[in-house]
Order: structure tokens, then sequence, then C-alpha cells
């Protein structure tokens, strides 16, 4: 056979251990990253770690990539060189389907999955299929308890005294559809007069990095007290629309957010009512969506 035979048997034989332990040892790890935001679309760059290098050419046919049952991002036909480990494919999500992905992660009480499925092909004639479920849990409504403004002097009717401090408020989902999603809340509310002061009305505008997504409403007014604390309850309703939008900022500012809401309460005094108005009263919250899909 000769050296050079011998040379070509060795590497062959070598090839092929190699090849039984990549495809026994094939266990490939899926890690998401958020690329640029064109119109309704948001870029999703999926990286691929073989954890070994490939003997062979690899064919992806697809990875597809679902919320909460909706289809937010597919990839279909990418190819692995020989000898590489590491590949990035680039997939579109589109954001009305990602919305709506949200939408149905809030009906399940912010509690859904994310699944990752893919089907390659391995040296062009080993079909491999991989399919993984992680749980994807979030608590939005917690930000909402961080909303705070202090008391400060005010005049109504030529009386001074200071406005009532706003101290969180807890939230729980209302009725949520696709093109609205209410929250009901207890604002909690400090009054630091010597006088009682009747929280009979209220309104509100609620802002995400700057874009109106909501208004809110009093459901049951309250007497705060004299230097003591209350709550009224309200009703926070959201524009799916507007709310698509401000997700767009979302992902731009890396899953980070400022919710900011500008109140106006109706109080009482001296059996006369006034609106005083509360504004920028502001938190910020954050999410990890792209943390969920990670695999391996």
């Amino acid at each position: 056979m000769g050296k050079v035979g011998a040379i070509i048997t060795i590497i062959f034989l070598s090839w092929i251990v190699y090849s039984a332990y990549f495809i026994l040892n094939f266990h490939p790890e899926i890690s998401g990253e958020w690329g640029a935001v064109k119109g309704d679309n948001i870029e999703l760059l999926l990286n691929v770690d073989l954890s070994n290098p490939s003997p062979a050419p690899i064919l992806l046919e697809t990875i597809k990539v679902k919320l909460a049952g909706v289809k937010i991002g597919e990839t279909k036909r990418a190819n692995i060189a020989i000898f590489s480990r590491k590949v990035t494919i680039d997939s579109i999500i589109n954001l009305d389907n990602l919305t709506t992905a949200l939408i149905n992660h809030i009906k399940e009480k912010e509690e859904s999955t994310v699944s990752v499925y893919a089907k390659l092909e391995l040296f062009d004639v080993i079909p491999v299929e991989y399919s993984r479920d992680v749980n994807f849990q979030t608590d939005l409504l917690s930000y909402l308890k961080n909303l705070r403004v202090e008391p400060k002097i005010y005049s109504i009717g030529g009386i001074p005294l200071k406005t009532p401090g706003i101290e969180g408020m807890d939230a729980k989902w209302g009725r949520v559809s696709n093109d609205s999603i209410e929250i009901i809340g207890w604002l909690k509310l400090y009054n630091p007069n010597s006088f009682p002061i009747p929280v009979t009305g209220l309104s509100a505008d609620l802002y995400m990095n700057s874009v109106n997504i909501g208004k809110g409403v009093i459901l049951k007014g309250t007497v705060l007290q004299p230097n003591s604390r209350g709550e009224v309850k309200v009703k926070l309703v959201l524009d799916v629309d507007n709310f698509k939008e401000a997700f767009k900022t979302h992902i731009t500012n890396g899953e980070r957010s400022t919710i900011r809401a500008d109140i106006n309460l109706v109080v009482k005094v001296g059996g006369v009512e006034y609106e005083i108005p509360i504004k920028d009263i502001e938190t910020t919250f954050e999410t990890d969506i792209l943390g969920s899909i990670k695999f391996g």
C-alpha cells in the first residue's frame, strides 16, 4: 500500500472516529441577540455553537422560535462549513407576531414557553431534529410598585396645601384582547396635610419611552385622612397599537424602558372639587426575552 496509502488510511480512519465522536456528542447550543429594527420587523441573530468543529458541511434546513405558541422567528436553509464550530444566522421577527405572543404571555399570567426547533442534515445524509422548550416568566406589573413622587406645595382656590404623595401601585391584569390591555390597580397615596382630602376622581396618561400607550380612570375614590395613607382603585387601558410602537424602542434600548405617568387627581376642598396635576411619575422596567432563547 505504501507510505502515502498508509497515511491516507490513518487520516480516513481518524476522520471516521472523530465523526462518530462528533455525532455521539452532538449537543448544539443556540442563543439569540437583537439586531436592527426595520419598520415592523426586528432582526434576530441566532448564534449556533456545535460544541466541536464539524467534520463535514452541515445543512441547516430550518430553525423555528415560538413564544407562547406564536411563531416569532424562522430561518430556512443555512450552511455550516466543514471544520466550523460556530455560525450566526439571521432571522426576521415581525413585530405584530411578537406583540401577539406577548399578549398571549400576559393572558397566561406571564408564564409561558419559549420553544426552539431545528432540522438539519449531517454529512448530507443523516437527518437530525432538535427541539427544546424552556419556561419563560415575567412580572411586569411589579415595576408599578416603584412609581413614586414626593408631595409638593400647591395652591387651590387660594388655599395652600401639599399635593398627595404617590407611593407605588399594586396591580393585576384585567381584560386582555388584541386591541387593548386592561390593568386594575390600587394607587397608594399619602396625605401630608393636617386636614382630610377626599379624592373623588382621577385621570391619567401612561407613557413608555415617551409614547402614549394608555389612559387611566378612577374606579373607587377614598378620603385621605390627615397625615395618613390610603389608596384609590384605578383602571388603566393600554392601546396595543401604541404599545407596539413603544416596544420597538424597548428592543433598541436593550429591553429597557422608562414608564411615566401623568396624573390629575380630583379632590374636594371646602366642598369644592379641584384638579391637582401630579406629573412625571417615573420608573424603569426591563425584560430578558432573549435570555430565554438559550439552549444547550
